[in-house]
């Protein structure tokens, strides 16, 4: 943006149109002894002398697990959110109308007869859907009237 604050700077009133995309903000460190903040990643801090490679950062393995990756949908367990996935996947290519009947079928799916707690299970088919809150209330009402 506008550089670091020890950096110098060459002052001018002529207006340059600049793309922030290409601007990233500087680097900077801060001393853990001192705290200093300086440009850049300095092995050692220039104000009190600590070095900065004594202090080792904490990385953790990553692990590699054997499986399908899926997005994890809250309220799902995790062999119906890949049915979910792709059942997304499959709606994204459809108009708004085939759409629409579509997840009025998945709702009516998710709270069929003998379903357990089928609102909760509603719920987790809105926040899936990226629908608000009143999605749930709406449709399980729907579904109350239609069951008579």
């Amino acid at each position: 943006l506008h550089g670091h604050v020890l950096q110098d700077r060459n002052w001018s009133l002529d207006s340059l149109k600049r793309d922030p995309r290409k601007e990233k903000p500087p680097t900077t460190t801060t001393c853990p002894q001192c705290y200093g903040v300086w440009p850049g990643t300095p092995r050692s801090c220039p104000s009190c002398g600590f070095v900065f490679s004594d202090v080792q950062r904490e990385f953790k393995p990553l692990q590699v697990v054997a499986g399908e990756l899926v997005e994890a949908i809250p309220g799902l367990a995790p062999q119906q959110a890949g049915s979910m996935a792709a059942f997304l996947a499959r709606t994204q290519r459809m108009d708004a109308q085939k759409r629409q009947r579509a997840f009025w079928g998945k709702a009516y799916e998710f709270a069929g007869d003998g379903a357990p707690d089928p609102r909760r299970r509603l719920d987790a088919l809105r926040k899936a859907l990226g629908y608000k809150p009143g999605f749930t209330h709406f449709v399980w009402t729907e579904i109350l009237k239609r069951r008579g």
